[in-house]
């Protein structure tokens, strides 16, 4: 049996666990929502939208927690939810406003050469209360972290004993899963945060420090950037 053969079984069997983690942490945003149409769980205003899309991902978040502890039977140590050091969370704010400041750079440059303009989400999350674009951003940073780097990145570089093919599979599928909101004028930063945080990720194998880096960048673009416009 090989290494990879090896990876994807369990007991001569197919790791089922993993492989539903997997897809569920990948794809289990729009499987939610097809789900929750079918009790009728919608909005038709953009704030009960955005309420909505936060439930989801919570309630997405605790399926694959109880996956990983009670079917999978690993510690949360295995996606990557760990004691954080005080270097760790500053090395995460420190990346998150590089991060920041390179994409805005890039979308200077970008909006110029290719006469973008701006998202529209990026105006209806300005209308938002502040209560509620904190609510936003906080789910946001800490549940995406755990789909796409905690659980699909570890998982996935596990499978493969390549991370940097995972973190090419996970942050693809992290972009995809954003661009039908941002579009293209949302997808140039968008693209410069997700290689920040997969290498943050690869760096420290610690989700709380991509959670604070991811919220940091959140923060800055959603709360702080807008309001020096």
């Amino acid at each position: 049996m090989t290494k990879l053969e090896r990876r994807l079984l369990f007991n001569g069997k197919i790791n089922l666990p993993k492989f539903v983690g997997l897809f569920l942490a990948l794809f289990g945003i729009n499987l939610i929502g097809e789900l929750f149409k079918l009790f009728n769980i919608s909005a038709n205003s953009f704030l009960g939208q955005i309420l909505v899309s936060d439930l989801k991902k919570w309630f997405l978040a605790a399926i694959i927690i109880i996956i990983v502890i009670s079917w999978e039977k690993r510690p949360l140590r295995s996606i990557g939810i760990k004691k954080t050091d005080t270097k760790t969370v500053i090395l995460a704010i420190v990346f998150g406003v590089i991060s920041v400041v390179v994409g805005i750079l890039f979308l200077g440059i970008l909006y110029s050469l290719l006469g973008l303009k701006q998202p529209n989400m990026l105006s209806l999350v300005g209308e938002l209360p502040l209560a509620i674009k904190l609510l936003t951003i906080t789910t946001a940073a800490i549940t995406e972290e755990l789909f796409y780097r905690g659980y699909s990145l570890e998982r996935l570089g596990g499978i493969s004993d390549s991370f940097l093919l995972a973190g090419f599979i996970t942050g693809l599928i992290f972009l995809a899963i954003h661009f039908p909101a941002w579009g293209l004028a949302g997808a140039i930063p968008q693209f410069v945060f997700t290689i920040s945080l997969i290498s943050f990720y690869l760096y420290k194998r610690n989700l709380i420090g991509c959670i604070i880096m991811h919220w940091t960048i959140n923060f800055l673009m959603l709360i702080v950037l807008p309001t020096l416009a």
